[in-house]
């Protein structure tokens, strides 16, 4: 099987340390039916040598989702590709972030079916990811649809930091001046599922403005993970992507990673025949 990135320019209006550039339209590239992607440089200089945003977009229709939790089996054994190989999933990535102290728990609240793997609500995690028992899902905000509901309507749910909230209006996340390699879903106006994914590093507010200014008509995005443990795996017919984080300021200073880490919380994609 052959391992490949494809690279699609694209070119956008987003702003970055307060410079902003202008350029125009995404094209996309049909990787299987219901799944696309691109490849966006940074329209700025960075001193890492992938100085880009990939994105993937995701018909909703075509694919149904599952949260798995490692906790359910008391050890962390897998990372996104295995875990893709063991239940048979086409794309796998992380599910939100865990305890660095716990690796086994969630940061956020989180529930797997009957599983529990966090059971406190987190406060500063203003949105969530929600997945019926059919397997399809939904990001929502807590200030348009309250938490309790949520939780007890959904199957699976877990608790992320927003960056954009339900009407597409950015989050600050200026008190965090940390640069990293980060992963971030969101819905576009035509029910999408959008995932932007970037190695070499962004500081948090850079890339809210470029999910705004993507013209995407993007909302309720949530923050997945950041660092070397960012994790997309793709399975196509003839071939796998793999996405893979390498930078955090002032913790992982380090662009050389090349390696999935091992994952304890993962949302898996099947797409439906």
């Amino acid at each position: 099987m052959r391992i490949i990135c494809l690279v699609i320019s694209a070119l956008i209006v987003f702003q970055a340390n307060g410079q902003a550039s202008q350029v125009s339209g995404i094209q996309w590239e049909l990787l299987r039916s219901g799944l696309q992607m691109a490849r966006i440089p940074f329209p700025f200089q960075t001193f890492a040598d992938d100085s880009a945003v990939t994105l993937l977009k995701l018909n909703k229709d075509c694919f149904d989702c599952q949260l798995l939790c490692a906790s359910s089996c008391g050890k962390v054994d897998y990372d996104a590709r295995e875990w893709a190989e063991k239940e048979g999933f086409d794309l796998v990535f992380n599910a939100g972030m865990y305890l660095p102290e716990n690796p086994l728990t969630a940061r956020s609240f989180m529930k797997a079916g009957k599983h529990i793997n966090q059971p406190k609500f987190d406060t500063e995690a203003g949105g969530a990811f929600c997945i019926s028992e059919s397997g399809a899902f939904s990001i929502e905000d807590f200030t348009c649809k309250p938490f309790d509901s949520l939780k007890n309507a959904s199957h699976s749910i877990f608790q992320a930091m927003r960056m954009l909230d339900c009407m597409g209006r950015a989050i600050s996340w200026e008190k965090r001046k940390q640069k990293c390699s980060m992963l971030v879903l969101a819905e576009d106006k035509d029910n999408n599922l959008i995932m932007a994914f970037c190695r070499s590093p962004m500081l948090h507010a850079e890339m809210v403005n470029f999910l705004v200014n993507l013209h995407l008509g993007l909302h309720s995005a949530l923050y997945m993970e950041g660092g070397p443990e960012t994790s997309v795996y793709i399975r196509l017919a003839d071939r796998e992507i793999n996405l893979i984080g390498t930078y955090v300021s002032k913790t992982w200073e380090k662009l050389d990673n090349k390696t999935f880490r091992k994952l304890p919380n993962v949302l898996g994609i099947r797409f439906l025949k």
